[in-house]
This record gives C-alpha cells, sequence and structure tokens, in this order.
C-alpha cells in the first residue's frame, strides 16, 4: 500500500501511509469485531462476548499506540498477541 501511495506521488511520506493503511486494518478489524460482537450477544454466547469485548478493547488500545507514534509493528504484534487467543474461541 505505501510503495503504490509513494510511486504516485514522489512527495508522499512512506510513514504516512503506512499509518494510513495501519488504520484502515484496524477499522476493518473493528468492524468484523462488531458483526462478530453483535452475533455472539443475540445467540446468549457470554464467553464469546467477553472475549470480542476483550479485542475491542485491545484495538482501542492500538489505535491510541499508532497516534502515540509507537513503531506500527509493534503495535500490530501486541494486537495479534492478545487478539488470538479470544478468536481462536469459535462460535458466533
Amino acid at each position: 500500500f505505501a510503495e503504490r501511495v509513494v510511486k504516485a506521488n514522489p512527495d508522499a511520506s512512506k510513514d504516512a501511509a503506512n499509518r494510513k493503511a495501519l488504520g484502515l486494518l484496524m477499522a476493518v478489524l473493528g468492524r468484523i469485531v462488531q458483526q462478530q460482537l453483535l452475533a455472539a450477544s443475540k445467540i446468549g454466547s457470554a464467553d464469546r462476548v467477553d472475549a470480542l469485548s476483550a479485542c475491542v478493547d485491545a484495538l482501542v488500545d492500538a489505535e491510541r499506540s499508532v497516534s502515540s507514534n509507537v513503531n506500527q509493528k509493534l503495535v500490530l504484534a501486541n494486537l495479534i498477541a492478545q487478539c488470538a487467543p479470544l478468536l481462536s474461541l469459535r462460535g458466533a
């Protein structure tokens, strides 16, 4: 993503493009988690709702970290480490 943006516009910042891409990724992940959270709540899956709620918290923390200029690779690694075990709960 960032390479295409910079190639199309040499004045563009690769770092800014990477931040934009990361923001888009987190927005998509947030929407997916939101949909799964709604489905889990409709069927009364309390464990799934708790896990997805924790993932929402992790996404919020990741967004704050990106806004605070924390290394993007570290932010993603931390987000994966926090959410992967939670999302491995199958259901909703």
